[in-house]
């Protein structure tokens, strides 16, 4: 599926099922001001205050069929998208559950209090996270629904790694998409399951 499309799967949750193609656009990004000569970097002085980015890179997808596992039968045509804030039938980027790897490059920005926020950055008791959706089509089914989903915890990211991504503008997360035995990535995914780092300005 082209760079930055989405994929709705109708309304109901988990449970939901049709396909609208539409298109993401990213917000603009607005630099801040640069520290003085021999002045201390701190995030009073970030490069960027507002707009950046989260780029999640995995690796080691599951394959296109898998199954059964825990509340699910054996499911076919595997993909995996990331799930837009509180909307589960709003996918961005679906990729083929046999890829190689799977990149998504996130629009965001920090509130006031320092926080992560964006439309694919959801906000539930409990912390800040990114949803992961797996995408399956079960025996006797025509067309694909939502099956398991990972959670990629923001409240697990190192102070200092979040205050260097809000220098650089780009935040990332790297990890392998398949479990322990064999099925997509599901639950809470901590450290050091993945890995968050600062990207490069360049990366964005």
């Amino acid at each position: 599926m082209p760079d930055g499309t989405e994929r709705r799967t109708g309304p109901g949750g988990d449970d939901v099922t049709g396909v609208v193609v539409g298109v993401l656009v990213d917000p603009d990004r607005h630099p801040g001001p640069a520290p003085e000569p021999g002045e201390a970097l701190s995030l009073a002085h970030s490069v960027h205050t507002g707009g950046m980015h989260l780029r999640v890179e995995s690796h080691t997808l599951p394959g296109r069929n898998c199954g059964p596992g825990p509340g699910f039968p054996k499911v076919s045509e595997v993909e995996v998208a990331v799930q837009r804030k509180d909307r589960p039938d709003e996918l961005l980027e679906p990729q083929p559950g046999d890829a190689p790897t799977a990149t998504w490059t996130l629009p965001c920005a920090f509130t006031v209090d320092g926080a992560l926020h964006g439309p694919y950055v959801q906000n539930r008791l409990g912390g800040r996270f990114v949803y992961l959706s797996w995408l399956g089509r079960r025996p006797g089914e025509e067309v694909s629904r939502m099956f398991r989903r990972a959670k990629l915890m923001l409240a697990d990211v190192a102070p200092q790694v979040l205050a260097e991504a809000r220098l650089s503008g780009v935040l990332v997360a790297r990890l392998a998409l398949t479990d322990a035995q064999g099925l997509p990535l599901c639950g809470r995914v901590l450290p050091p399951a993945i890995v968050w780092s600062a990207g490069e300005p360049s990366d964005a």
